[in-house]
């Protein structure tokens, strides 16, 4: 089964309602951790590989890494680095920030199925490919993610990561 969702540019969105949809931020580069009160109020894409955003909270610095869940998919998101950062006087904790990310026109999401080779157990695989990805470019972007998913891939076999804990 094939799921494929397109995703354009424009259409980089968050949801604030939903709390498995919300931005989150990387603070491994910052000096100061885990900041509450943080929330990315909106987004917009400048031209490819580049994006404005506002929002509230302090604690950011550039070179944070803020990541967006993909609208219509449930697990990727997409990172965007932070470039430039301005926080503003009124309101004291607001701030801008320039966003440099992977340029792109549009995105495919698409949920494959992988059976593992060893216990035969199916697992749906979602993964991100750029729009007009030929089917080789769609494998090496599926099997990429399955690599992050702790996966083993030899010889066109797929072992889950339980198979591999337990052989090795």
């Amino acid at each position: 089964m094939c799921l494929s969702v397109g995703i354009s540019m424009d259409e980089i969105l968050i949801n604030t309602t939903s709390p498995e949809c919300e931005a989150r931020f990387d603070y491994r580069g910052s000096k100061k951790k885990k900041v509450p009160g943080r929330e990315l109020q909106a987004i917009s894409t400048v031209r490819q590989g580049v994006y404005q955003a506002e929002g509230r909270g302090e604690g950011l610095t550039v070179g944070d890494t803020l990541y967006l869940n993909l609208k219509g998919s449930k697990h990727l998101t997409l990172p965007l680095t932070i470039a430039e950062l301005r926080y503003l006087i009124e309101p004291s904790d607001h701030w801008q920030a320039t966003l440099a990310g992977e340029p792109f026109k549009a995105l495919q999401i698409y949920t494959w199925q992988v059976v593992c080779d060893v216990c035969q157990q199916s697992f749906p695989l979602e993964f991100v490919s750029r729009h007009g990805d030929n089917d080789e470019e769609k494998a090496f972007h599926a099997t990429t993610r399955l690599t992050t998913l702790q996966w083993q891939t030899q010889s066109g076999k797929h072992v889950c990561p339980e198979c591999s804990n337990k052989n090795g």
